[in-house]
């Protein structure tokens, strides 16, 4: 798929020779077997004719409507406030009452909620990638493929009977409302950041020092806040001792709860995912895999979209699962820790790693790395625990106004964003890249995998990740020392030039 989402279709006649190639380095490098061989080939080439077949056949057919005015009747899905009385109205239904469709709309802010049925008609449009914001392959990725920003009627039907999305919705409403009251507008915005994944509100250069920070995932609802709300539920579990059955069925609601509230995201499925899977291993008296977990969950999750194999959330939670899960265990598992020192050094060294397992993603996607991320996480991602630790227990007794614990929970924000805050504006914090990166990070990767593919063991992929590390600290130094003295001119703007931009080395000004 990731194949298929890179080479456009016209140039699908290059598969042929790249099976070719591919086959003799599994016979001829990696030592594979035929049917080993076999079975990655058909695994290929069935994802490869998914990813087209669903462009082709559900992607298009949509995109067809490009630039032409549409009807469109469904019902919300989700709402997103912007300045103004304007919002964003994220629908799924028909379009021309014959296509199944989701779709986004920007039109006035009316008193409705999710589930409530809307009918407009307007002109559509594909979402485009520009330098603010590549709204096209993230929409993609979350299978919409159309918005409609010209709206020359819409009308909004309360719904009346019972919705589990719209109860859910209105409760997260009452939660957000309860912290925005207690909390100044800086803590509130990173706590519902946090919470439910809702970073409207949070100041844009905030939001740049977190990620600068290396912390930025704390923003990103997925395996980390679901592993924290679950454990809460287990812990009682426990205590009441419950069955394993029961356990499981009350988890998995609780899991589902969860996910609606924050949106359904690829990140919170992909995580639920690999719990369910977690959970369903002692029913079947077999012993859970991380491995074979995230394997299971991708595969699921990319069947149902093929185009969420290029949602940067998702990948990121892949990668930083895989990270945390089987690349760094596996290089430290020798490592000793008989002692507090030795203990702390592999607590250091495990972090590393999980960072340096991102690292190359981060670089494709953003073409930015944070230096300090090891550290910071160490120190400020426990702390961001707490705080969403806290801001679940208000969730659940909202209606006892535990104000108390919001309280508390907006002090550990205030404390993570002064640390952020101190440590983002520091030269050496992190560095941005040039377009060229992406392709040495997919070099990276591709050359470490290589390496242990052929060698399977664990001092060459040491060897192979020191070295490639290595490599990427002298070439950025040398491109950076290159580009040092360059000019670079820049014309911004929405449909016209609103200010230009001329930067060389660190100083940047703007006309």
């Amino acid at each position: 798929m990731l194949t298929a989402s890179i080479l456009p279709q016209m140039y699908d006649f290059a598969i042929i020779p790249f099976i070719m190639i591919l086959s003799a380095l599994m016979k001829f490098l990696f030592k594979f077997r035929l049917k080993e061989i076999l079975t990655v080939l058909i695994v290929f080439i069935m994802a490869l004719s998914l990813y087209r077949g669903y462009d082709n056949f559900v992607c298009r057919k949509i995109t067809a409507f490009n630039m032409q005015e549409i009807s469109f009747d469904g019902k919300i899905t989700d709402i997103s406030e912007h300045t103004g009385d304007k919002c964003t109205y994220y629908a799924k239904g028909k379009i021309n009452g014959k296509y199944n469709a989701k779709i986004t709309v920007y039109a006035n802010l009316y008193n409705c909620t999710v589930s409530d049925r809307i009918e407009f008609t307007g002109t559509a449009e594909v979402p485009e990638n520009d330098y603010l914001f590549e709204g096209c392959d993230y929409y993609k990725s979350q299978g919409i493929f159309l918005t409609c920003f010209d709206v020359k009627s819409l009308d909004i039907t309360p719904e009346r009977g019972f919705s589990l999305m719209r109860l859910n919705y209105e409760y997260r409403q009452k939660v957000t409302e309860f912290i925005n009251r207690n909390l100044p507008k800086a803590q509130s915005s990173m706590l519902c950041g946090m919470l439910f994944g809702d970073k409207s509100g949070m100041d844009e250069n905030d939001k740049t020092l977190f990620y600068r920070t290396g912390i930025g995932h704390v923003m990103a609802v997925s395996g980390l806040h679901l592993v924290l709300f679950c454990g809460i539920f287990s812990f009682i579990f426990d205590k009441i001792k419950l069955g394993r059955i029961k356990r499981f069925v009350f988890l998995e609601i609780l899991m589902a709860v969860f996910a609606i509230s924050s949106g359904l995201s690829d990140s919170v499925l992909r995580a639920s995912l690999m719990m369910t899977l977690l959970n369903l291993a002692p029913l079947f008296f077999r012993k859970a895999d991380t491995l074979n977990s995230i394997g299971a969950a991708f595969i699921i999750l990319t069947l149902i979209n093929p185009f969420s194999i290029t949602n940067p959330s998702l990948v990121l939670s892949v990668t930083g699962t895989f990270g945390a899960g089987v690349f760094a265990p596996f290089l430290t598992k020798n490592m000793k820790e008989n002692t507090f020192i030795k203990r702390q050094f592999k607590n250091a060294v495990y972090m590393c790693l999980v960072s340096l397992a991102v690292t190359p993603f981060s670089l494709i996607f953003f073409g930015e790395s944070s230096f300090v991320s090891p550290v910071a996480n160490v120190f400020l991602t426990p702390l961001c625990m707490a705080a969403l630790f806290l801001a679940i227990i208000v969730s659940l007794t909202l209606y006892i106004n535990p104000v108390f614990l919001i309280k508390a929970a907006g002090a550990l924000c205030e404390l993570v964003m002064l640390c952020v805050r101190f440590i983002g504006k520091l030269k050496f914090s992190g560095m941005n890249f040039g377009s060229e990166i992406k392709y040495i990070s997919a070099a990276v990767v591709l050359l470490c995998a290589v390496v242990f593919l052929t060698f399977r063991t664990r001092k060459s992929l040491v060897i192979s990740v020191i070295a490639s590390a290595v490599g990427f600290v002298v070439f950025s130094s040398v491109n950076t020392f290159v580009n040092s003295d360059k000019l670079s001119i820049a014309l911004l703007g929405d449909k016209g030039i609103d200010v230009i931009a001329v930067v060389k080395g660190r100083t940047c000004r703007y006309y």
